[in-house]
């Protein structure tokens, strides 16, 4: 099991990633006109959040 503090870090960083994926990289995609590349960096975005938050859920809860 991941003590106290690994688990703080590892939901800061899924966050973190999965916004600079959100903001900057699906941005950049889209100007570039890259349409798969997009689509990727968008899932992993999400994904990234959704981890974070789970995390966050699961940390407060036990």
């Amino acid at each position: 099991m991941l003590t106290g503090s690994t688990v703080s870090y590892s939901i800061f960083l899924w966050i973190a990633t999965g916004l600079f994926l959100l903001r900057i990289d699906v941005e950049g995609y889209r100007m570039a006109q890259l349409m798969k590349e997009k689509k990727a960096a968008r899932f992993a975005g999400w994904f990234n959040l959704a981890t974070g938050l789970g995390l966050t859920i699961w940390q407060w809860i036990s």
